[in-house]
């Protein structure tokens, strides 16, 4: 059997090679930052930064051969999937690469320059082989370049271009869609869209060029106009040339929050501000019912509503209720909020009632309106119930006769109306009061270490395992529309508590296994054996863990990916010994996860979105996916190097995995062109790109080493703090002594001279410390100049420190120290930092303690 879905058209087995290759290509990834974060002292730096390169260089050769080979068998324009994969993990490759240099020398460079540096390096990568997972990777890394200028000099005219940038990258996308390979999904229109409309709130362009006492009205008129021009501009293109419904959406909120933000403006009373919500609810809705007609009409096969439109729906509804809050406690005057919540409902819920008795058999327009009504309702009746267990917090008996009146009331009310949105987004709202409830009553009554005693388990554990069941049992009965109908909205409900629970759940990561495990690593532990490094890995549940009934919620979420696998499998056709393969792969992979549902959790959301044919289910777990590798690389208590040996491990054993599938199981499109009329010219430039890249980068290491090597030292008071970067690992934040009397002499030449433009003091990006010395090399500013220092009269000949000016705060270069994992104890001590200074180049060398001997 074949899963011909509109989205995948791949047999199971060619789905299952996707699938491993999605995870080899995020877990090698995540598990060469997470190596490179660890900053292992075990090798030399340039050990470490050969070794690095060594692999940027196998990953474009590999990615080089299988595009020879693939171009024999797939069409030239079908996505080479293999080469594909291999050509991204090279641009990802390039930027640990430059991260790697970074740490390794303490350059002390802008991040900023980092990532347009390594936005620059993709681009001929991605010119050769389009694919949308580089063109993200672009899209990502050029609009960080972007927000880390900003964020480094507060040049605020980067919002312009940002909107320019992302508007370019639109047009490009939408050209070039098809090389690309996103004309079905259309991923890449849809964040830039965003990414554009958003930023234009920002834009100062023309609000800039106001004068100071211009009135706020004409102010946020201007922006009003900034923002809904372009959103028009959208809606007409995405409604007559290019049907897009997420890209209408998005415009639509855009130009109704600008519209909002102007009325608002305006407010002087709280009747104006009623009077101002309800016409925004009212054009909100008015939006509503033509986008709705537009998808109808585009889409006449299709009965329920988009779920991009239920994004407006939500924010139809949240303006609903705040005009309805403000309406009961400004202009009524209600001085009990409870009572003004109870009384607002039960308002909300007749009006609701009454609309559809009139109307019980409403459709499209008219059952959205009452939609709308009955959910306004239903989150009112929960504030107000809500209000009691606030109350209630910390008392010893909490009694559940809240929650369950609560859902009593929803009960009675859920069945009235078949829209999917609507039952969806209740039962989302009944599961949250449960789970508000569920954590008072735990913190409330419960230590931590009585969680696991009293069978405590959160909430969004026992909603995975039902999204599992649900999802699965929907597809079984598919063709039974009676009882598919009754259970998508659960299934969906259940998927979107749990992403929500987890999301927002400070102990998101883990199941109760190892939830009490909190102490962090001071020191690498020193791991002899291999039961060691297995204790280490998986946070010691095997050894620390007593099964109780509280955890088998938790333990059946671990072990989803194995049972869905051998559940689906049943369906579709598979070699057993295949079979048995993959599924040995899987059971290992919850064998060493097993404190970490959620990571096993995302990975069946994406076997099952094979099962179900849902593109937007298969989306949500790559994304959840890609989030929690975010998330393990903080987890604390499992040192880096030992999450990077793990992640590196999964990630050559799913790409073995994947290739031997894609080989077995190849593309029935065979392409008749022979291996040796294949062009060859995209792997020589290919290969090029890399070499002209690493050539200049290993003459900087050169120059880099001669620094350290033959510098001049220079000695500097500090002041250590010690947080974690994203990609670099552990470091040291120093703060110098010298800077506050350079900042000190900026300030006092700057009142001197009186520069003054538009009531704005001006100062230079970069200024030139010149130092004294003492006996033991210790320095002192001597002065500051805003060139390059030819004239050292009275100070150190032939010596500056290069200071970056950034928003009248001056930093040197490096201003972090990086080290190993689990060192941060051993730097603590340091009270000095030397550098060393040659034609120009100030690296920091190493960390002194106070008497000034070397860390």
């Amino acid at each position: 059997m074949i899963n011909q879905s509109s989205l995948f058209n791949l047999s199971w087995p060619r789905y299952l090679n996707l699938l491993f290759l999605i995870l080899s290509a995020g877990f090698l990834a995540g598990g060469i930052v997470t190596l490179i974060a660890a900053n292992l002292d075990y090798f030399s730096d340039l050990a470490k930064i050969y070794s690095l390169q060594l692999i940027l260089v196998a990953s474009i050769l590999l990615g080089s051969y299988f595009f020879l080979r693939e171009s024999q068998k797939v069409a030239k324009e079908k996505l080479k999937l293999l080469s594909t994969t291999f050509f991204f993990l090279s641009a990802v490759l390039i930027g640990a690469v430059f991260a790697l240099v970074g740490q390794t020398y303490q350059t002390g460079a802008n991040a900023w320059e980092l990532f347009a540096l390594w936005s620059l390096c993709q681009l001929p990568l991605l010119l050769l082989l389009p694919n949308i997972a580089s063109a993200l990777l672009l899209i990502a890394t050029t609009n960080l370049t972007l927000y880390l200028y900003y964020d480094a000099w507060f040049d605020h005219d980067v919002v312009n271009y940002v909107v320019l940038l992302n508007f370019i990258f639109l047009l490009l996308s939408e050209i070039f869609i098809r090389q690309l390979h996103d004309q079905n999904w259309r991923i890449l229109p849809k964040i830039l869209t965003f990414l554009v409309l958003s930023h234009l709130f920002g834009v100062r362009v023309i609000t800039d060029n106001l004068p100071n006492d211009i009135y706020s009205g004409v102010y946020f008129f201007l922006v009003f106009l900034q923002v809904v021009i372009p959103s028009g501009i959208v809606i007409y293109v995405y409604k007559k040339c290019r049907f897009d419904f997420v890209n209408l959406i998005t415009a639509t909120i855009c130009s109704i929050v600008a519209f909002g933000i102007f009325l608002f403006s305006n407010v002087n009373s709280g009747d104006f501000a009623v009077l101002a919500g309800l016409l925004l609810f009212i054009i909100t809705i008015f939006a509503i019912m033509l986008l709705h007609s537009w998808y109808k009409q585009h889409y006449p096969h299709l009965k329920n509503i988009s779920w991009a439109l239920s994004i407006l729906l939500i924010f139809a509804i949240f303006i609903g209720i705040v005009t309805a809050l403000i309406w009961l406690f400004l202009t009524l005057n209600v001085s009990e909020p409870k009572t003004g919540l109870l009384i607002l409902s039960v308002i909300v819920l007749f009006i609701a009632l009454g609309l559809h008795f009139g109307n019980p058999h409403a459709e499209s327009h008219m059952s959205i309106i009452i939609g709308i009504f009955f959910f306004m309702g239903y989150n009112l009746l929960a504030g107000y119930f809500l209000a009691d267990v606030f109350d209630s917090y910390g008392e010893r008996a909490l009694a559940c006769d809240i929650p369950l009146l609560f859902t009593a009331i929803i009960s009675l009310l859920y069945f009235l109306r078949k829209e999917s949105w609507l039952r969806t987004l209740t039962l989302v709202i009944v599961l949250g009061v449960w789970h508000i409830y569920l954590t008072d009553c735990a913190m409330g009554d419960l230590s931590r270490a009585n969680h696991i005693e009293y069978r405590y388990v959160p909430l969004y554990f026992v909603t995975m395992l039902g999204c599992v069941i649900a999802f699965f049992v929907q597809n079984i009965y598919g063709e039974n529309s009676k009882v598919r109908v009754q259970i998508t909205p659960v299934a969906w409900a259940f998927l979107l508590f749990s992403i929500g629970g987890w999301a927002l759940s400070t102990d998101n990561f883990l199941s109760l296994f190892v939830a009490y495990v909190t102490e962090t690593v001071d020191a690498l532990p020193e791991i002899d054996t291999f039961s060691g490094f297995f204790t280490m890995i998986t946070a010691g549940f095997y050894s620390r863990a007593v099964l109780r009934l509280g955890w088998i919620i938790p333990f059946l979420v671990c072990f989803t990916p194995l049972v869905m696998y051998f559940a689906i499998s049943r369906f579709f056709s598979l070699k057993t010994s295949e079979k048995m393969c993959i599924a040995a792969i899987l059971a290992l992979f919850t064998f060493l996860f097993v404190g970490q549902p959620s990571v096993l959790f995302f990975v069946t959301l994406l076997l099952i979105a094979y099962f179900v044919q849902s593109r937007t289910l298969f989306f949500i777990g790559v994304l959840s996916s890609v989030g929690n590798l975010a998330i393990y690389y903080y987890l604390l208590f499992i040192p880096l190097l030992y999450k990077a040996f793990l992640l590196l491990f999964f990630a050559l054993l799913f790409s073995a995995v994947a290739i031997y599938l894609h080989g077995k199981h190849p593309l029935q499109t065979q392409s008749a062109v022979s291996f040796y009329s294949v062009s060859k010219v995209k792997p020589m430039v290919a290969l090029c790109t890399v070499l002209l890249i690493l050539i200049p980068l290993n003459y900087k290491v050169w120059q880099f080493e001669s620094v350290l090597m033959t510098g001049k030292p220079v000695v500097l008071k500090i002041a250590p703090v010690d947080p974690r970067s994203i990609i670099q690992g552990d470091y040291m934040s120093l703060s110098y002594a010298i800077l506050t009397d350079i900042r000190a002499q900026l300030n006092t030449s700057m009142n001197d001279q009186e520069a003054v433009i538009s009531g704005r003091k001006t100062s230079p990006k970069r200024v030139y410390a010149l130092v004294h010395q003492d006996e033991q090399g210790v320095a002192t500013l001597c002065r500051v100049e805003n060139r390059i220092p030819t004239d050292f009269h009275d100070c150190v000949p032939d010596m500056y420190l290069p200071v970056n000016n950034v928003g009248w705060f001056p930093q040197l270069p490096s201003q972090e120290y990086f080290f190993a994992e689990g060192k941060g104890q051993h730097y603590a001590q340091a009270e000095y930092a030397e550098y060393r200074f040659k034609d120009g180049i100030l690296l920091l060398a190493r960390l002194l303690d106070k008497d000034l001997k070397g860390l």
